[in-house]
């Protein structure tokens, strides 16, 4: 079983704490990162491998605190997953609002660049890991969206930047799918409602059980934990053969 320490950024809740669960199955030192104090806590003492850090991805202080109190606490880092993300504002282009759309990338995009700037030179030590969680959304096109899609396209990229100038660590961008959190309930709710393109898109699209997060988080977690040079640079898909490869590779079931 490894002896991984592994920091995940938006913990608290929904994919990032079905990360969090996973990577303690195989017997990991998880780094809990997240805003939301109370939900952070509660988790942590339903996991005692689980270290909490309140603290938000947009400030360089807070990133610098979390990478800091991980060393000092394990003495290293092997990998880093980049989960924290906001979905709003979703609204058409016409009625964007750029500022929101700067929110957005600065979580999205800028969230991920921090923090792997900071960890870096921890993770050249261990041949590490960053695994950035992006969206199938860079490949659809559904109106309303263009926030959130193109900052996963921009981390798509930062990963392959990251890849190409870091060669001596491992870097891949993961995409969960739609999955039951609260995210997608945020979607639900905000867009069947709008009498626009983005109600009359969401409306007329056929319906569908949305699964829950347990195998894109068991996907994510084990590229995180064992994910090799085969995969540099690149983005996949959780289910996408060589991601399950792995999984069943490193995974009793």
């Amino acid at each position: 079983m490894p002896d991984k320490t592994i920091i995940v950024t938006g913990a608290s809740r929904g994919l990032g704490e079905t990360i969090v669960r996973q990577l303690m199955k195989q017997d990991c030192s998880v780094v809990m990162f997240a805003r939301d104090r109370v939900r952070l806590e509660n988790l942590a003492n339903n996991l005692w491998r689980g270290i909490p850090i309140v603290g938000d991805i947009t400030k360089q202080a807070d990133v610098e605190r979390l990478v800091d109190e991980t060393i000092m606490r394990f003495g290293k880092l092997d990998a880093i997953i980049n989960c924290a993300g906001i979905i709003e504002p979703i609204e058409t282009l016409e009625k964007a609002d750029a500022d929101a759309w700067l929110g957005v990338y600065n979580t999205n995009v800028l969230g991920a660049l921090r923090l792997s700037q900071v960890a870096l030179p921890h993770l050249f030590q261990q041949t590490g890991k960053i695994v950035n969680v992006s969206s199938k959304s860079v490949n659809e096109r559904k109106p309303g969206f263009g926030a959130y899609s193109t900052s996963k396209a921009a981390l798509n990229h930062l990963t392959q930047m990251l890849a190409l100038e870091n060669q001596q660590i491992v870097s891949v961008a993961m995409g969960p799918g739609a999955i039951a959190t609260d995210m997608q309930t945020l979607v639900e709710e905000q867009t069947k409602v709008r009498d626009d393109i983005i109600g009359q898109f969401f409306r007329n699209r056929p319906e569908r059980t949305i699964p829950s997060p347990e195998l894109p988080a068991k996907a994510i977690a084990t590229v995180a934990m064992y994910g090799d040079f085969n995969l540099q640079g690149q983005f996949f898909m959780w289910d996408d053969e060589p991601i399950q490869q792995l999984v069943t590779r490193y995974w009793d079931s």
